[in-house]
């Protein structure tokens, strides 16, 4: 019986693959957007100066949520120097965008009070199709925390080509792990700078079906990250988890300490409990009466934790 049952788990597992496999694959007929060209360079000058550029060239042939709504994030720390989209149809510029044209809204998560992100929007879905969307803009990052992540190639779109461009001094190396494709790399050296590049060409649509895994785990997709980082002054590295852990301690290092008035107030709510146990139940109940756990996310908070005594003064 479990000889059976284990044979039958392996057809179903193994057609079920094989089902997702084929059909995810879409004809010239259903493809959605057609990304015929993207270029992405990052140039990494220091910790406290990144250039990031971006040039697209797209056409629709049906709605493509995810492409036609246009949305550049930024903060304090970075800044958008540039944007230019314009919107084609039989051959014509019919729409064009500049930055002062773009909505801007908050970017404030559900589970935060508040938050200093912030993103440019324009819908540049019409009604009347295929036309062709040319993109293109630039951002500069005041420091170096992380490097954004590229996936060339969305549900439901071909790629004809893509690249990503990454140039860094030798003294700031860069990891990079790539997945779910073959991509063409290169590296050089010019100096005192590393340059490397990927690319992707001819790529098939992948229809987006109920239940596929998401984006991440079956399209193309590209992770770079320095090994040394600064975040809102702090540096620090992610050459192991020794130097990431290390920073963080020190990150939050001395921020733990009570003052004596509510050292005071711990003493007393332990008075005459003996064991480990009673004093944690007590202090637990104590802080679910008396403080609130919040989410405020200005520069390096989320990394950083709000000192006790502050959090002992307003409550949160």
């Amino acid at each position: 019986m479990k000889i059976t049952q284990t044979v039958f788990i392996f057809f179903f597992l193994f057609s079920a693959n094989l089902i997702l496999a084929f059909s995810t694959i879409i004809g010239e007929e259903d493809n959605v957007c057609t990304i015929h060209k993207e270029v992405i360079n990052v140039r990494i000058n220091s910790l406290d100066d990144v250039k990031y550029t971006v040039s697209q060239e797209m056409t629709f042939y049906n709605k493509h949520s995810q492409l036609q709504n246009f949305q550049l994030a930024y903060d304090k720390d970075t800044k958008i120097k540039s944007v230019a989209i314009n919107i084609i149809k039989d051959g014509e510029i019919i729409k064009k965008y500049t930055k002062k044209d773009l909505n801007d809204y908050s970017a404030i998560s559900s589970f935060s009070i508040y938050e200093d992100s912030r993103f440019l929007y324009a819908d540049l879905e019409l009604e009347d199709y295929p036309y062709k969307v040319e993109i293109n803009y630039e951002k500069h990052f005041k420091e170096l925390v992380s490097i954004p992540y590229w996936n060339p190639q969305k549900f439901n779109s071909k790629v004809e080509s893509a690249t990503y461009q990454v140039s860094h001094p030798n003294n700031i190396p860069v990891n990079y792990k790539m997945m779910n494709a073959d991509f063409n790399f290169r590296e050089g050296v010019q100096g005192n700078v590393t340059m490397k590049s990927w690319e992707v060409e001819n790529l098939q649509a992948f229809k987006k079906e109920r239940y596929m895994p998401n984006a991440s785990s079956v399209l193309p997709y590209l992770i770079c990250v320095p090994e040394k980082f600064n975040n809102s002054g702090y540096k620090g590295s992610f050459e192991n988890w020794e130097s990431f852990s290390s920073y963080l301690w020190n990150l939050n290092k001395d921020r733990d300490e009570l003052s004596d008035e509510q050292k005071t107030v711990v003493d007393k709510i332990c008075a005459g409990l003996t064991t480990d146990r009673e004093k944690v139940n007590a202090l637990y109940k104590y802080m679910q009466e008396n403080m609130r756990y919040v989410s405020v996310q200005l520069g390096i908070g989320g990394w950083q934790t709000f000192d006790a005594k502050y959090v002992e003064e307003n409550k949160f």
